[in-house]
């Protein structure tokens, strides 16, 4: 029976959107908030179809067997962040009194709401005229020429001032939490399996400082949509690659997401650091033909321009705030500028393919090569070994790349120690056979459990002191 694809399609497609929403949202309100037009007709006929179009573009092209996943899975991920939505709106904290980081960002969203402008004009007027006692600045708020300054970046205000609009200003935070639980359930899908998402959402959502953050006005909530997109297009684009898809503009869209938290967290920079340097390895595949390394130069492009983006924000519309943390962003700024340069150097310094080396079909990554006939990959199947010694099912996998020529096979964890070599077949264990994709064995191989219990006789003899051997397998018990 042909197993029903569009779950795992609903689930990868519902996961990344928040994050290409939100990117839409901010990329089209920050120009009309520097532009002082930051109005609710101008922001909706913008800002809506950039979300639209950043959403298509980010799933477009999601192939059916990317992501596995059963009606109740998606149904209990989508569930769980409903509820937690429903949740904090009835349990939303309402802080307005300027005391601490709530309030700011509350009255920021307040005024560009109700103005559409920055700064916030000083109006002595309004207290009888200028006084040598009279001062606008105070907490969370910076004095300018002629007026005051929020403190914080503007991302999270802009996205905040929907509800003023909308007449509920304490209710968009809960709905940003719950779409923040369903980014989370798409990203634990992708990495661990659908059946752990459920469990995941849900113990993300009864997190306390997830509970805290959605029920009123802070900057963490946008900052880990973004974040976790940025994490699912980019396992996104890596399996099109891999597969031999088109995966280039995924790869430029999740780079821009992942950029795009400098403008909501000035220290966002230092949570995209690990993106600049995976940029820079993949980078450095392209030169030795891998095809992942096509994915490089549009993560690095879209991550730069995001980053670019809230940078220019933080200067022009924060920059008092990036004064008054000078002695923490200047440090940042020149890691981040190492990292560019560390990265650019490993770049420049990776080899090059042999002449007599096929570009991107390298012995160990060749998937996407053979095709079938509907455009699906053909994978080679791995196959258990026997013990040599025991004549039982081993854990020691070999791929046949020629599955009729059993001369044609390699071993599939190559010459790592035993326990790596175990692992192929331990995974067997907690896999279920219903998690298994297209074109893999679904059957458990009968090694596994042999491989298990000579992974217990290596990890006792690694906790005796006598390392692990890279020769011979030891004797199963």
């Amino acid at each position: 029976m042909e197993h029903d694809h569009r779950p795992g399609r609903w689930l990868a497609a519902l996961s990344v959107l928040p994050a290409l929403a939100v990117a839409g949202w901010l990329l089209a309100g920050l120009p009309l908030l520097l532009l002082g037009r930051f109005t609710p007709v101008l922001v909706t006929v913008l800002g809506v179809p950039m979300a639209v179009l950043l959403c298509w573009a980010g799933t477009r092209g999601l192939w059916a067997g990317a992501l596995r996943a059963a009606w109740w899975q998606l149904g209990g991920v989508v569930g769980v962040a409903v509820a937690s939505g429903v949740f904090n709106v009835l349990l939303h904290s309402e802080q307005l009194a300027v005391r601490r980081d709530p309030a700011t960002y509350a009255q920021y969203a307040a005024w560009i709401a109700a103005h559409g402008s920055l700064p916030i004009p000083a109006q002595a007027e309004a207290f009888g005229g200028p006084d040598a006692g009279l001062e606008f600045d105070s907490v969370g708020f910076y004095a300018v020429d002629g007026g005051v300054l929020p403190q914080f970046m503007p991302g999270p205000p802009m996205l905040f001032a929907i509800g003023d609009w909308l007449g509920a200003p304490f209710v968009v935070p809960a709905v940003l939490g719950a779409l923040a639980v369903l980014t989370l359930g798409g990203v634990v899908a992708r990495l661990a399996g659908a059946r752990w998402a459920v469990l995941a959402a849900t113990v993300f959502a009864v997190c306390m400082p997830v509970l805290y953050t959605s029920r009123t006005t802070f900057s963490e909530i946008p900052s880990m949509i973004l974040l976790f997109g940025g994490l699912a297009l980019a396992y996104d684009a890596l399996e099109r690659a891999r597969d031999g898809r088109p995966g280039r503009g995924t790869a430029g869209l999740a780079g821009l997401v992942f950029g795009l938290a400098v403008l909501v967290r000035i220290d966002g920079l230092r949570d995209v650091l690990p993106v600049l340097a995976f940029a820079g390895l993949l980078i450095a595949l392209r030169r030795l033909g891998r095809p992942v390394g096509r994915l490089g130069p549009p993560l690095l492009a879209g991550l730069v321009a995001g980053a670019c983006v809230g940078l220019a924000a933080a200067y022009l519309l924060a920059r008092p705030y990036l004064d008054y943390l000078s002695g923490s962003v200047r440090p940042l700024l020149l890691i981040c500028a190492a990292v560019l340069v560390l990265t650019l150097a490993g770049t420049a310094a990776a080899p090059r393919p042999r002449p007599d080396q096929p570009a991107g079909l390298a012995a160990e990554d060749r998937r996407g090569a053979d095709r079938a006939a509907d455009g699906r990959p053909v994978r080679p199947p791995v196959v258990p070994d026997r013990d040599q010694g025991s004549g039982e099912p081993g854990g020691l996998a070999h791929v046949r790349d020629d599955p009729a020529d059993p001369a044609r096979q390699r071993p599939a964890g190559g010459r790592h120690p035993p326990l790596l070599r175990e692992l192929p077949a331990l995974a067997h264990l907690v896999r279920r056979p219903g998690d298994a994709r297209p074109g893999h064995d679904r059957r458990r191989p009968p090694g596994a459990q042999a491989a298990a219990r000579r992974l217990v006789v290596h990890l006792a003899a690694a906790a005796r002191g006598g390392g692990l051997d890279d020769g011979h397998d030891a004797a199963a018990p």
